[in-house]
């Protein structure tokens, strides 16, 4: 192989499979250096820790690169070299640990993050990874990418304070219009109140699975309903401290903004089997809870509207003390509807 002219092992690999080239250009730093030209340029990154050896897959606009964090490979040097040339036109960044064994290491997601910092990156997605070994100054750089539209931490330890995390993700407010934090004992109220009236575009608010958050985190969304351009803002609260019955003291009190302007009516949702939900109206707003994440339609029904999911509906009858899972904060703002 070292015998070969780069010329003539270029031409032969113009003939693999893109998933091929991509292994092949792995084995050493003189076959990457031959098939730069030729190794795909997707749309979606997906950087996954396992076990040895390196290994790469490209489907369509979509590559996967498998690493591992052992002594023997020195996987910074890997992405170092191999990032810019696969993340340059990258709008999705995907970082997952399959192991879920060891923290990552600093220097690992320093290097990434440092590789695709000229990406135009719109997505990017951690899931189950251990940060705790990171630096401070290493999550900072998620500020870098101001442009996000999705951002999402599945099952997440982080390095930092809640505050520091906010202040992170605050460039791309503007632009967010899915934040998903699950799993995660540090995240509080202190996000929905730092995202309600800062992310104009924001559809998608998970917090599933976080156990300090409270229905002050809906009604801090609610209260700052008409400051999104949004028509609808779906928000997951599963597996939290979340109480309808506190929601519902929150807005007759005299201290809430919208005082006595909303109403909460229970419902069920029937996804194949039952689900409790709440329906809550407003003048010019309607929010639904219920426990699985779908497609909504409106339906004009008796001079207010519901929103109902692309599965079965069925009326039903339920205490507001009942378990509520999903919630769904819809304005119409002026909008017109046949």
């Amino acid at each position: 192989m070292d015998l070969l002219p780069p010329e003539l092992l270029q031409r032969i690999c113009f003939y693999l499979p893109p998933t091929d080239r991509l292994n092949l250009s792995l084995a050493c730093s003189r076959i990457f250096t031959a098939l730069g030209r030729l190794l795909p340029r997707p749309s979606t990154v997906r950087v996954q820790v396992g076990n040895c050896p390196a290994t790469a897959r490209a489907r369509g606009c979509d590559t996967s690169i498998l690493l591992c964090q052992c002594d023997k490979h020195d996987t910074k040097s890997l992405l170092s070299i191999l990032l810019p040339f696969i993340s340059g036109g990258a709008t999705s960044l995907d970082l997952e640990d399959e192991l879920l064994r060891d923290k990552l290491k600093d220097y690992h997601v320093h290097e990434l993050l440092t590789q695709v910092a000229r990406a135009p990156l719109t997505r990017l997605a951690l899931s189950n990874c251990d940060l705790a070994g990171v630096k401070p100054w290493t999550m900072a750089q998620i500020a870098q990418f101001n442009q996000l539209q999705e951002l999402i931490f599945d099952s997440c330890n982080f390095p930092v304070s809640e505050s520091q995390l906010i202040r992170g993700m605050a460039p791309s407010f503007r632009t967010l219009s899915r934040l998903e934090i699950s799993d995660n004992h540090q995240i509080t109220d202190k996000l929905a109140r730092s995202v309600a009236r800062n992310c104009p575009l924001l559809e998608a608010f998970c917090v599933s699975g976080c156990p300090a958050i409270s229905a002050l985190s809906v009604l801090a969304l609610m209260e700052a309903a008409f400051f999104r351009v949004t028509q609808m803002l779906t928000m997951h609260v599963e597996k939290t401290g979340f109480d309808v019955d506190q929601l519902n003291r929150y807005i007759h009190s005299p201290l809430f903004a919208n005082n006595n302007e909303w109403r909460l009516t229970p419902t069920a949702v029937h996804f194949g089997y039952e689900k409790s939900a709440v329906l809550a109206e407003h003048k010019n707003a309607i929010l639904l809870s219920s426990p699985q994440r779908n497609r909504f339609y409106l339906y004009k029904v008796k001079s207010f509207i519901i929103f109902l999911s692309t599965r079965n509906m069925c009326g039903g009858v339920m205490s507001l003390s009942d378990k509520v899972c999903y919630i769904v904060i819809s304005t119409l703002n002026n909008t017109r509807l046949p």
